[in-house]
């Protein structure tokens, strides 16, 4: 599936699940589009090619971004119950040239991930709120290298789908005489399922605004470390990166 249908389809979710749902007085829910300016730090291995480190910072990803997409929805029932679902992806290209002229380079680069969790909210009080989640994470990823060189091409295209089991904690505190509220998350998965291992931490602040809007800030950080294929054989593909960087959301309450 192209980057684009794949943005339409989590824009119809965010917008039209809650709308067949918010009369339902026993569910409340938050849509949240937001933005993350992030940097990817880490190695990449495609087929017979030697490991190759990958620092994308966020200049570089704006200067490069081709298409994007960052949304998030949440239900929550008065029975303890809820669900969100996260999902964000950049489509990324650049190019240049080497040493003294003698070759060009092409990249291009696709990092898409979906989350979808059910939480237990354990504790919650007029100022404190404690859930306890579990669910799956997707990663869709693909890189395509074109590099020419002396007059001979190379080209390799390799990437990978998979779905990491995770669990985690979320915990949020209002300050007090405040309209700001701390929040804290962190999970760790893969277990072996399909990447050896996953993690996300996360901080940040909210400032309710109103009962309908909220502003977040804050900062988070998603690692995994996958390989797939048989090392040394064209179909290896491995990718151990950190994705980290601020975020900024615009939570709509119904």
């Amino acid at each position: 599936m192209s980057s684009l249908p794949r943005s339409l389809c989590c824009l119809s979710l965010c917008l039209l699940l809650p709308t067949g749902l918010a009369a339902q007085d026993k569910w409340s829910w938050k849509v949240a589009p937001y933005v993350l300016t992030p940097s990817i730090d880490g190695d990449v291995t495609l087929g017979r090619l030697a490991t190759a480190g990958i620092n994308v910072n966020p200049a570089d990803i704006i200067e490069r971004l081709n298409l994007g997409f960052m949304g998030y929805v949440e239900g929550y029932h008065t029975s303890g119950w809820g669900f969100n679902i996260d999902y964000g992806f950049m489509d990324l290209s650049d190019n240049g040239s080497f040493a003294g002229g003698a070759g060009t380079a092409n990249a291009d680069i696709f990092q898409g991930i979906l989350t979808a969790v059910a939480f237990r909210r354990v504790v919650q009080t007029p100022d404190t709120n404690l859930d306890l989640y579990g669910g799956i994470r997707w990663w869709d990823t693909d890189v395509d290298v074109t590099a020419t060189l002396g007059g001979l091409t190379t080209r390799a295209v390799s990437g990978d789908s998979w779905v990491d089991p995770h669990i985690g904690i979320r915990y949020e505190k209002q300050l007090p005489n405040s309209d700001w509220s701390l929040n804290l998350q962190g999970d760790i998965g893969g277990f072996g399922v399909s990447s050896d291992f996953a993690w996300t931490a996360a901080v940040g602040v909210t400032w309710r605004a109103s009962d309908k809007f909220s502003l977040e800030l804050g900062y988070r950080a998603q690692g995994v470390d996958f390989a797939s294929g048989v090392a040394g054989t064209p179909s290896y593909f491995a990718y151990d990166t950190v994705t980290h960087g601020p975020k900024i959301g615009f939570v709509f309450t119904f």
